[in-house]
């Protein structure tokens, strides 16, 4: 398990990141989902450690569904499964379909589709009867670069995306359906870091219970799963902010006493 301190927007808060290692193979396990019950993710024959881009978001896997065993982050052997494939024929004029959210309650669907200058835009189709209308692109969150894994949570689309500022290659953002999705915030630091963040989902209904999160970390060897949240005893989220504030001042400490040493030598 490995601890980690994050700026949320409630303050200075310690973080857990924990792998799913139940979940995490030798592939590239990839987020497609989370009903609150069962979480559901791809895992795609890995190639490459490095960034994930172009024809892998295309990439042919096997898809697992797992229900967590115990708290948050320890989950029983995920079980295979099989996802209803969605065809570009589908829609006839977008590109290949690289994934698709639907919120069944308000009978709306987003898809992330190649485009004929290969990067992945974002598109809106809204249920009518018992078919879905022409999907529209969602061009207030489209870039030239990428938006791949939407998700939908209580109404907002969460997807991620390399075009919009953020802290690393790709992060993950979030668009509030009173915007009309004309807009977006990337989440909160710990969700998202300097690694790429292909795929987010809340774990539950308050903050403390963290997300769910497939990403490439720093030092990671590839797509992995993790859950992210605030540490369950306080107790000990103080004792590790404490101690990381006392590395910090530490190293301030240490650096200020090598500036004034090089100043003195330099007015000797």
């Amino acid at each position: 398990m490995a601890v980690a301190i994050g700026f949320l927007f409630d303050g200075l808060r310690a973080q857990q990141v924990v792998p799913l290692d139940a979940l995490n193979t030798s592939n590239d396990e990839v987020l497609l989902g989370w009903d609150g019950s069962d979480l559901f993710y791809r895992s795609i024959p890995r190639s490459s450690d490095t960034v994930k881009a172009g024809d892998w978001f295309l990439s042919p896997g096997q898809e697992f569904s797992a229900r967590p065993a115990q708290g948050w982050a320890a989950f029983d052997t995920g079980q295979p499964m099989n996802l209803r494939a969605w065809s570009a024929a589908d829609w006839p004029g977008i590109g290949e379909v690289q994934h698709v959210t639907i919120d069944a309650e308000r009978g709306v669907l987003v898809l992330s589709a190649l485009q004929p200058t290969g990067d992945f835009d974002l598109f809106m189709a809204q249920r009518s009867g018992s078919a879905w209308s022409e999907p529209l692109p969602l061009v207030g969150l489209n870039t030239p670069a990428d938006e791949v894994f939407p998700n939908f949570d209580n109404g907002a689309l969460l997807f991620a995306s390399n075009g919009h500022p953020g802290q690393g290659g790709f992060d993950v953002y979030r668009s509030d359906r009173r915007s009309h999705y004309a807009e977006c915030t990337g989440l909160e630091d710990g969700v998202n870091t300097a690694g790429d963040e292909l795929a987010a989902v809340p774990a539950g209904g308050h903050v403390d219970h963290g997300y769910y999160v497939s990403a490439v970390r720093m030092g990671g060897r590839g797509v992995d799963l993790y859950w992210v949240g605030a540490m369950a005893d306080e107790g000990k989220a103080q004792t590790e902010k404490k101690k990381t504030m006392d590395r910090i001042k530490k190293r301030k400490k240490a650096f200020d006493f090598e500036r004034i040493g090089k100043a003195t030598k330099k007015n000797a």
